[in-house]
């Protein structure tokens, strides 16, 4: 009987460091990545010709829409962005943008009303 009982703690013992494995291998495959590593780079509006561009060093590049803009983003943690975006009307202004990042696929959120879905330009 208490064979068994140490053969059962072994075979618990297993399954359990499979288990954290192999949720450290699919940890490393799906997200891995640093919101401000994964933005970097020319992202494509799903409807419309806008296209946004985010540079390594904290440029924001806006065209293709209504006029062309200008501006500057931070990195506020893993999910938000502060972009301060120049229109050259001058309306423009400060926001905080929700994101997510999955691969190719870009979605904004902000409180006025911006939801952008965008894909990255290969």
């Amino acid at each position: 009987m208490l064979e068994m009982k140490g053969q059962d703690n072994i075979a618990r013992f297993a399954v359990l460091i499979i288990a954290v494995l192999a949720l450290a291998t699919l940890t490393a495959a799906c997200g891995g990545q640093k919101l401000e590593d994964s933005i970097v780079g020319k992202w494509q509006a799903a409807n419309s010709a806008e296209t946004w561009e985010f540079s390594k060093d904290g440029k924001l590049a806006v065209s293709g829409g209504q006029a062309p803009a200008a501006g500057v983003y931070k990195i506020s943690d893993e999910n938000h962005i502060y972009v301060d975006i120049r229109v050259p009307q001058g309306l423009s202004g400060p926001e905080v943008l929700e994101v997510y990042v999955a691969g190719d696929k870009m979605t904004l959120y902000a409180r006025s009303v911006l939801n952008l879905e965008l894909t990255r330009v290969k």
